[in-house]
């Protein structure tokens, strides 16, 4: 999977498990600390976006 740096956008990305299409965004390093940010029902990864470059720069940040 590719993951982007903290200075470029959060990568969409979708994988399908148990037929169903899921879609998260991901920043960061995948030998940093991994950070999952949850949203509440009916919200979504948009959410998360003004603090994923902040997070990013630490963690490797998923937004589901």
């Amino acid at each position: 999977m590719p993951v982007t740096s903290a200075s470029e956008p959060a990568a969409e990305q979708e994988i399908h498990l148990h037929g169903q299409r899921f879609t998260y965004r991901e920043l960061g390093a995948g030998n940093d600390p991994v950070v999952v940010l949850l949203h509440g029902l009916a919200g979504s990864s948009d959410t998360w976006l003004p603090v994923l470059p902040l997070i990013g720069e630490d963690a490797h940040v998923i937004a589901p």
